[in-house]
């Protein structure tokens, strides 16, 4: 991910790209692109650390809020408000039948109420979105995104037809939630140039928050039209798998629309020396820069990826397996065409694109890998079944 700036640089850099007669090699373009690609995961890492740091000092506020005696009324202070809590805000947020039309579309039970009501911003496709939380018997808290059908550019939104488009669970305190939706649904009309729907929405008091995919070399910021809430509309290959809203220094975890691979962010464990994570054997394990590793029959995840399919996206047919270079991993071409240094390499044999790593030398052909288990922000588990 980068910053704004950062995306601007890459945009302009397309813009001129496609609009001059460059005569220079194309490695010289990748080199560069390597190098934004390197600066953006550093930032990631030194932005996770710092809301790691941030997170800790939280956690000791919070255990201090939850030993403070009772005060007269028998209430106990709370650090933070959970979702249920959170004020209704929105364009349409006074359109009564309209929420009451969106629990119907999701019939979740329990107590539901709605925290916004809106539609996107003018230039991306028309949607109107309802976000609604419901929390059950237990006090578990789950988020239901009730959408308009997509509708074609410069038209308005239809919420005559609404339809569940994402759900996610949700954490006491967590202060933002959203979704990314890759696979259209029934009635959809088709994004010119994009494939993939991000919404993000943070509590309110917290003015901006972005949406940012590890994934796309160039990412154009979706202009604010309300404080605490983001739209945009990905190239395709984007999903809850490699894209993150962030706000304040943290990274949140998306949930994946319903007709996509499920996303849920998961605790590993050790056992053995062994990295352990909850789910099903060929599951996929990844951070929002890249994956991980693949879930075995025993639980544990395989993070060698030697022998798997990959290939070089957007070059027209380059494409390879991932072998060994003593420590490093390897790309071994097989196809005529070669690969450049700072070329993003993706799992072939993956339903989805995840992102490996970047080529790093070209001899022999070495992956810088993108991500690992013990960097600092969320891992994730992504469904290898269809949903």
């Amino acid at each position: 991910m980068t910053g704004d700036s950062d995306d601007d640089v890459l945009a302009r850099l397309r813009y001129e790209l496609g609009s001059v007669d460059v005569h220079s090699h194309p490695a010289h373009v990748d080199s560069l692109l390597a190098g934004l690609h390197r600066r953006r995961g550093e930032q990631r890492r030194q932005r996770r650390t710092v809301a790691l740091a941030v997170a800790a000092a939280l956690t000791v506020v919070a255990t201090t809020f939850s030993l403070w005696p009772s005060t007269d009324d028998g209430h106990v202070p709370v650090a933070v408000a959970s979702i249920a809590d959170w004020a209704v805000r929105g364009q349409l947020a006074g359109d009564e039948d309209l929420i009451e039309r969106a629990r119907q579309a999701w019939p979740v039970g329990g107590s539901v109420r709605a925290v916004y009501a809106g539609t996107s911003p003018p230039g991306l496709a028309p949607l109107a979105v309802v976000v609604l939380a419901a929390i059950d018997a237990s006090g578990t808290a789950t988020v239901g995104f009730v959408t308009s059908q997509v509708g074609s550019v410069g038209e308005s939104p239809d919420t005559n037809s609404l339809v569940l488009r994402a759900t996610g669970s949700v954490q006491r305190g967590q202060q933002a939630v959203g979704f990314v939706s890759a696979t259209p649904l029934a009635g959809d009309e088709l994004i010119p140039g994009g494939g993939a729907i991000g919404f993000a929405l943070a509590k309110p008091g917290i003015e901006r928050i972005t949406l940012s995919n590890s994934a796309l070399d160039t990412q154009v910021p979706t202009p604010r039209v309300e404080p605490g809430v983001t739209w945009s509309v990905f190239a395709e290959g984007a999903g809850a798998w490699d894209t993150v809203a962030t706000f304040d220094n943290q990274d949140v975890v998306l949930a994946s629309g319903v007709g996509d691979p499920v996303v849920t962010e998961v605790t590993p464990s050790r056992s053995a020396l062994r990295l352990v994570v909850p789910g099903a054997a060929g599951d996929y394990v990844a951070s929002p820069d890249g994956v991980v590793g693949v879930i075995t029959e025993d639980g544990s995840v395989d993070t060698d990826l030697t022998g798997r399919q990959v290939e070089v996206r957007y070059t027209g047919g380059v494409t390879g397996t991932l072998g060994k270079q003593g420590s490093e991993l390897a790309f071994e071409p097989t196809s005529p065409r070669k690969p450049f240094p700072g070329n993003r390499v993706s799992l072939a044999d993956a339903p989805f694109p995840l992102t490996v790593g970047f080529i790093d030398s070209t001899d022999p052909w070495t992956i810088r890998r993108a991500a690992s288990a013990t960097q600092p922000g969320p891992l994730l588990r992504i469904s290898a079944r269809a949903p």
